[in-house]
């Protein structure tokens, strides 16, 4: 509990197990995303594998030798969270378990880590990630998502405000964006942006809802996307911060792509190889013209507060 009172206040958390410890079944609290009996507790237990798996992290690196990185952590946890305000659940989830890992990582005493970089690769905008980071120049975001999708949020020209100017990047993608497009943000914002920003711990939101075969949207990556994406970032935090480096699933709601995606991602976090054989050449041609146009005015806008 007091992990997640570094992002959620005390109240709305004794709120939240008042309400579910009095509901008889499911009970809707918005548009998307209910509670029930249980929920509260499948939270706390969630908050506290997320802790263990970060602590492990962290214990990990302090004990490391110097010329060796440490093993990165992969959470397989719901509900969602990255959408989650401080005060009001969102997008099926109610409490923002990136957030609070990013704020425990800042308040332990393992190992120093002042300065965190979250990467939210979910096909959706993580709203109340953004906004609870946004003012802190402590902690950069960036986030890759559909253009156009709820929540609505994570426009271009977000990017961190007050003492946080600078350290928000948001590449909202075309429709039909897939690998090439990704590896292209991996290239020219991700890497950029992570070197000059020079983060002691590596936070991903693992959001699998942009695979080509999820439902809830447009994207087209492949399962050797997300091979690429999760070996990338183990790369860059070994670079960057002795591997610090830690995964939370978000969303992903087709189970067979989720699965092969998530396989896929293990594979590339170890530096195994690619378990994905799909026949990309059936998939829509990316508008790679309209990327090339985002993710240079994303790296201008993000540029020009920080040089």
């Amino acid at each position: 509990m007091s992990s997640l009172q570094l992002v959620h206040p005390a109240g709305y958390l004794q709120r939240l197990e008042q309400i579910c410890s009095s509901l008889q079944g499911p009970t809707m609290v918005d548009e998307s995303t209910y509670i029930a009996p249980g929920s509260f507790g499948a939270c706390c237990e969630t908050a506290n594998a997320v802790l263990a798996v970060l602590d492990a992290v962290l214990e990990h690196s302090a004990a490391a030798s110097s010329t060796g990185p440490c093993p990165a952590g992969f959470c397989c946890v719901r509900p969602p969270g990255h959408h989650v305000l401080p005060t009001r659940p969102m997008g099926f989830g109610v409490v923002n378990f990136i957030a609070m890992a990013a704020r425990h990582a800042q308040h332990q005493h393992l190992v120093p880590v002042n300065k965190v970089l979250i990467v939210d690769f979910d096909v959706h905008h993580g709203n109340g990630t953004e906004e609870i980071f946004y003012r802190d120049p402590s902690v950069m975001y960036i986030s890759t998502h559909q253009q156009g999708l709820w929540p609505y949020t994570g426009k271009i020209k977000q990017v961190g405000a007050g003492g946080g100017l600078g350290y928000t990047i948001n590449l909202p993608l075309p429709g039909d964006s897939g690998h090439v497009a990704m590896q292209m943000a991996l290239e020219q914002i991700i890497w950029p942006a992570a070197v000059h920003f020079q983060p002691d711990l590596v936070l991903v939101s693992a959001g699998y809802d942009a695979h080509w075969h999820d439902p809830l949207a447009g994207l087209q990556f492949q399962s050797r996307t997300y091979h690429m994406l999760c070996q990338s970032l183990v790369q860059l935090s070994q670079e960057l911060c002795k591997g610090r480096c830690m995964f939370i699933l978000e969303g992903g709601y087709d189970k067979i792509s989720l699965a092969e995606s998530v396989c896929d991602s293990f594979n590339g976090i170890i530096g195994a190889g690619i378990l994905d054989t799909f026949d990309s050449g059936i998939l829509r041609e990316e508008p790679l013209d309209r990327v090339c146009d985002r993710i240079q005015e994303a790296r201008g806008l993000w540029w020009g507060h920080v040089k």
